[in-house]
């Protein structure tokens, strides 16, 4: 995830690297995609911010698990 993004969710919140990914990084294997959990920023401010760095799609309103595909650098 570019810089900008991070620096910009953790102003607010904390962002943490989850999932198959970890997995993938400690068995020294390219992931094929990262997912992370984001704590202290309600899903409605999180999505404001992420949506200045590219495209946004709740798709998982009761947990509030959004798809996001930042702009290309």
């Amino acid at each position: 995830m570019n810089q900008n993004i991070i620096k910009d969710i953790c102003k607010e919140g904390k962002l943490y690297l989850v999932g198959g990914c970890v997995r993938d990084m400690l068995l020294k294997r390219e992931p094929s995609d990262k997912d992370y959990v984001v704590c202290g920023i309600e899903s409605k401010r999180l999505e404001e911010i992420l949506c200045k760095h590219g495209s946004v799609k709740l798709v998982g309103e009761q947990f509030g698990v959004f798809l996001f595909r930042p702009n290309a650098s």
